[in-house]
Parts: structure tokens; C-alpha cells; sequence
């Protein structure tokens, strides 16, 4: 949204200080106007006229407060709390950009992200501020195969710890209700945490367990967790359920790990041992396409798919060519990334029964000599992280306090006519 506005806004600009209201298109900021305000500027009054609330705001305002000032406001909505920092916009004469945690009236908290942006009637002077809130939706990344012994628990362990050591907000979701291999993994790291002390940071963690049985109930409380987290990761069980199919049809990330071995590629196709040509689609494969029909038809982008070859071996062998070969044309049939897991090693069974990772090795207390193999094994998930997402700087341990995960899922309609977001002469009138 922020980058979207942004741009547009730098185009009205041009030359000017401050671009000018009347050059404000509305179609170009069309799906932004539901959550869009207009601030009219008065010096005199010191107290800025809401000239425009669009619809969700309003709803959350609890009433229509067009052409009040911004004191008028129920000081714990959020568009108070978002024009209360109106005044950052004229300090520092440009657009200003917010990203925060919120409270609803229910105690529900969520991250919300704003834009404001300054016009004005001359080209010299602010006289509007036009803004955007955007309740964030925090990025889910599923991991799933269709089979278990793949590694996908050790696989997501890593990607949160990854993700929290990064300064993000994360939450899990274990929907194993057998194994449970996820869940044990935090269970674990946060024994060892009240053992010894160590700060590990741990996400905010669900299974199947901590609500009723169905799918309704299942996609209610990941969307509560989506909206007050940057990222949700999700361990799906080796067989086949409704709760994983919906879990799949929810992922803008999939992440597929396989074994790389032959008996495992099964799950994605069914191929002719001399031509190598695609007979059908696997199991898994199957359930992934329907996951991306259920997006398009809620007009949703497909999910980044990336099949992962997990517990590699370090000796060339001709299977291993072999299996190269096969990933990367079968990616261009079914449309996927290919991209290297975790090669075989002993410190992946030693950390789990202590709910460590990788990254948590600096830890006195861990018991471990670092080694080469370990090196190595953090270059692997290194190379996995920048993958899934452009490369960031760690941080350090220090992560985020925890917060609640209440809330509720909003809703993005697009309106066939637009409101005007600045009062037209006949409004002052």
C-alpha cells in the first residue's frame, strides 16, 4: 500500500513542493478508499476537519464523524490514533509513514500500517493531508509434502527462529494433531528457557488442540494470528485432511520439502521411467493446484511455491544428478521454484530434544562445539532465508514482547462510486 501511494504521489509532484489537491485521481487509489481519510488544514483552529472518513474507518469510528475535527474522535479508534500524528507530516514537510501495533475496542490487537501524504491548494503550502491505513496481514508459510519423515518440522523450527532473530512477529501453527513434532520442538525450547534462562526467542504458538475441531474455527483463529504477526508458519501433517487443504489454500508461501530420493518425487508427479515425461499428477501435486484455484477464484495471488531437497547426501551420486535434472523440468510443468534444504547431518537430531536451532548455537549453555558441519549447516539456512525473502541483517536476540492475538479478519470491497475525498466548493459552501 505504502509503496503504491507513494509512487502515485511522487508523479503528482513533479516539480512543486507540494503536489496539488486537484490533481488527485481517485481511480488510481481506487482500493485504497475504503480505508482513506482527508484532513483539511487550518491554521487559525489548530484542529484539523475530517472532510473525508471512508467506509472502514467509519465502521470502526462507530459513527460518521465527516467534517468534525479530529477531537471529536473516540480517542482509542484507530484513525485517531493514526491523524493524532498529523503534525509529523508538517514537521517533516513530506510524506510520513507509521507501522504500529493497535488495540480495538474489544482489546484485540493488531498491526496497522498509514500513509499520509501532505497537498495542497497552491503548490507551496500544506493544506490537505490525504492518508491510507492498512491493517496488516501478516505473510503464512506452509510447509507441506504430503508425506512425513520429509524434514518439514525441522525445516519450519529454522524458518521461525530465522524470522524471530530477524526482529519479526511470529506466529506457528502445529496441525499434526499425531505426531505433534513442531509443538514438542517449542515445548522444548521453552523448557530449556525456564531451565536455564536464555531469552530463546519463541513464537506465538497454536495446534489443533487450542480450538474446536472444524475448519471454520481453524481459519477464525489464523486470521487472528495473520493480522497481529509479520509472519505465520504453518507444519502440516504427511497425510491428507481438510484442515491441511484449507491451511494450503491460505499459503502465500508453500514450502515443500522431499527426501531426495526418487520414492518421494512420487507425490508430485507420476513419471515414464524412460521419458521422464510427466503420466499424472501426484497426490500432492493435486492438492497444491486446487489450493491455487481456491485463491484465484477469491481473486488472491497464487503462493510462491518452493520444493526444497531435503536431507541431501554430500557424496555426487547419480541419483542425486539425477534428481536435479527431474526437479527442474518438473518445475516448469508445475510451476515451481527448486531450492537446496538441508543436507543429512547428526546436529539436527541433537538440537531438537533441546529446542534449539542452528542459530542459537552461541548460547553457552548449548552443550555443542561448534564445528565446520555447523558452518556449513547455517550457510544452508542462510541460503533458504534470502529464497523466501530478499536479504535482511539479523538481529540481535532481542525479539519483540509478546501480544495478544485476538481480532478480527476485515473486509476489502472496492465501491463503484467514489466518494470525494476533498470537499468541492458547493460542499464548503
Amino acid at each position: 500500500m505504502a509503496r503504491h501511494l507513494l509512487n502515485y504521489y511522487m508523479t503528482l509532484r513533479a516539480d512543486r513542493r507540494f503536489p496539488l489537491i486537484t490533481q488527485l485521481d481517485l481511480d488510481e487509489i481506487r482500493e485504497y478508499v475504503p480505508n482513506s481519510f482527508s484532513l483539511q488544514l487550518d491554521a487559525k483552529a489548530g484542529d484539523p476537519t475530517l472532510r473525508f472518513i471512508g467506509r472502514e474507518l467509519s465502521r470502526d469510528c462507530g459513527g460518521d464523524f465527516t467534517n468534525r475535527t479530529l477531537s471529536d474522535l473516540p480517542p482509542q479508534s484507530l484513525l485517531a490514533i493514526v491523524t493524532r500524528n498529523f503534525n509529523q507530516v508538517l514537521e517533516e514537510q513530506g510524506p510520513s509513514i507509521l507501522s504500529e501495533g493497535f488495540s480495538d475496542a474489544e482489546g484485540a490487537e493488531t498491526l496497522y500500517r498509514a500513509v499520509m501524504l501532505p497537498f495542497s491548494t497552491t503548490g507551496s503550502e500544506i493544506d490537505y493531508i490525504i492518508g491510507a491505513v492498512n491493517r496488516s496481514h501478516g505473510r503464512i508459510i506452509v510447509l507441506g509434502s504430503g508425506k512425513g519423515g520429509t524434514g518439514k518440522s525441522t525445516t519450519a523450527m529454522h524458518l521461525i527462529a530465522s524470522l524471530l532473530y530477524r526482529g519479526d512477529r511470529v506466529g506457528s501453527i502445529d496441525l499434526d494433531n499425531f505426531q505433534r513434532t513442531l509443538s514438542r520442538y517449542i515445548e522444548n525450547r521453552e523448557l530449556l528457557n525456564a531451565q536455564h534462562g536464555l531469552g530463546l526467542p519463541v513464537p506465538n504458538h497454536l495446534s489443533i488442540s487450542d480450538w474446536d475441531s472444524g475448519t471454520e474455527s481453524f481459519e477464525m483463529h489464523l486470521s487472528r494470528l495473520a493480522r497481529s504477526c509479520d509472519y505465520v508458519v504453518i507444519d502440516t501433517p504427511g497425510s491428507d485432511s481438510d484442515l491441511s487443504r484449507v491451511a494450503h489454500s491460505w499459503a502465500d508461501t508453500l514450502i515443500t520439502p522431499i527426501n531426495d530420493s526418487f520414492v518421494d518425487l512420487d507425490v508430485l508427479a507420476v513419471l515414464d521411467n524412460e521419458t521422464q515425461k510427466i503420466l499424472r499428477l501426484g497426490p500432492y501435486a493435486e492438492m497444491a493446484v486446487e489450493a491455487r484455484k481456491q485463491r484465484a477464484a477469491h481473486n488472491r495471488k497464487p503462493p510462491e511455491w518452493i520444493v526444497l531437497r531435503n536431507r541431501l547426501s554430500n557424496l555426487a551420486a547419480r541419483n542425486k544428478r539425477r534428481m536435479a535434472d527431474t526437479l527442474e523440468k518438473l518445475s516448469t510443468e508445475l510451476d515451481f521454484q527448486n531450492g537446496l534444504g538441508f543436507t543429512d547431518r547428526v546436529i539436527y537430531r541433537e538440537l531438537f530434544p533441546l529446542g534449539m536451532t542452528l542459530l542459537d548455537l552461541h548460547k553457552e549453555t548449548a552443550g555443542i562445539t561448534l564445528s565446520m558441519s555447523h558452518v556449513a549447516a547455517r550457510q544452508e539456512l542462510r541460503a533458504l532465508m534470502e529464497q523466501i525473502e530478499p536479504p535482511r541483517a539479523y538481529r540481535s536476540p532481542a525479539f519483540r514482547k509478546p501480544f495478544d492475538t485476538s481480532g478480527a479478519a476485515g473486509a476489502n470491497h472496492r465501491p463503484r462510486v467514489m466518494p470525494r475525498l476533498v470537499p468541492t466548493t458547493e460542499d464548503e459552501q
